[in-house]
């Protein structure tokens, strides 16, 4: 990410690499990463935000629903924990988090995190984004 936006990371407050992205061409203005410092190659959170409720709202939490086999909870927030990852989406703000679950980590957590990044893009932003139905399925339909 920063060799392509040409910017720095910063560190967080939760001692993570992060980097943030204004975008341009839709209601979706700004997207941020975060990874480990000691793994720099694979994102543990992306998060997308928006001034504005997307035109799309019901859309989306439609397509989302359908996607996880049961619609997002109250405040859009659905965790796994087996896995530590979790996919949000309140319509202002989209995000799929890896936390490591309290009994350690999860062996395919970068799978569980693109399987919930590739949800998120085909859902929330509406790009043709083909979706592991099988990585679903497994990782977040308990």
């Amino acid at each position: 990410m920063a060799k392509v936006t040409g910017g720095a990371p910063k560190r967080s407050a939760l001692g993570k690499d992060a980097i943030g992205v204004k975008l341009s061409g839709g209601v979706w203005d700004w997207m941020g990463v975060m990874w480990e410092p000691d793994e720099p190659a694979h994102a543990c959170s992306v998060q997308l935000t928006a001034p504005t409720l997307p035109a799309d709202d019901a859309a989306i939490r439609e397509r989302m629903a359908k996607a996880l086999g049961r619609p997002l909870p109250k405040g859009g927030r659905l965790v796994v924990p087996r896995t530590g990852v979790s996919v949000n989406y309140n319509g202002a703000m989209a995000s799929a988090i890896y936390a490591e679950p309290m009994r350690g980590p999860f062996p395919r957590w970068k799978e569980a995190l693109d399987a919930a990044w590739d949800l998120l893009r085909s859902a929330v932003l509406g790009l043709d984004v083909k979706v592991d139905e099988a990585a679903l399925q497994e990782l977040f339909r308990e």
